[in-house]
C-alpha cells in the first residue's frame, strides 16, 4: 500500500522530469567561461570553435564592433565583438541589445538580464535565434538562423 507520502514523491519526480526535459540545451549565462585579457583580436576571437571555421574578421574600431564570419558546412553565423570602456557604458550596450527594434516583436524565447557581473540577452524564433553576452568589459554577440547550431557553437566558444 502506498502511503501519501510515497505518492507525493512519486509526482515531485514525475513533475521534475517534465519540467527538465524543457530545460533549453544550453544555459546562455557565460559565468563559468573566461574573460578575455587584452585587445590583440586574433589571439582572443578564436580561428576555431567546435566544427566552425573563421572565414573572416574584421576587428573593432572607432567605437564600431568587430565582427567574426564562421562557417561549417553549409551553416554560417556571425560574431560582434568589442571591449567597452567601463561598466556604465557596458550596461548601456546591454540595455540596447535587449531593445534592439531591429528584432522582431514577438519571439517565442526572450530572456534578459542586463544587471550585476554577467549580463546576457537572448531572443529565439524559428529562423532567428540571438544571444548577447558580457565577459568583464568585453561584449559579445551572435546571430544564426539555427538554435541547435547557435547551441553547439556556443558550447564550444571560450568566453
Amino acid at each position: 500500500m502506498r502511503t501519501p507520502f510515497l505518492n507525493i514523491t512519486i509526482v515531485a519526480v514525475l513533475l521534475l522530469l517534465c519540467c527538465c526535459s524543457s530545460i533549453p540545451a544550453y544555459h546562455y549565462s557565460r559565468q563559468g567561461n573566461a574573460i578575455p585579457l587584452g585587445e590583440d583580436w586574433r589571439e582572443i576571437i578564436p580561428a576555431a570553435v567546435g566544427e566552425f571555421s573563421r572565414i573572416k574578421m574584421d576587428e573593432p574600431s572607432d567605437n564600431r564592433d568587430g565582427k567574426a564570419f564562421y562557417k561549417h558546412e553549409k551553416q554560417m553565423l556571425v560574431v560582434r565583438f568589442m571591449k567597452l570602456e567601463d561598466e556604465r557604458k557596458l550596461k548601456l550596450y546591454m540595455v540596447e541589445a535587449s531593445k534592439d527594434i531591429a528584432r522582431p516583436r514577438e519571439w517565442n524565447q526572450r530572456k534578459v538580464h542586463t544587471s550585476g557581473e554577467n549580463k546576457y540577452v537572448v531572443y529565439k524564433q524559428p529562423g532567428n535565434n540571438y544571444v548577447a553576452w558580457n565577459r568583464g568589459l568585453y561584449y559579445f554577440d551572435v546571430l544564426t538562423d539555427n538554435e541547435a547550431v547557435l547551441d553547439e557553437f556556443l558550447k564550444n566558444f571560450p568566453y
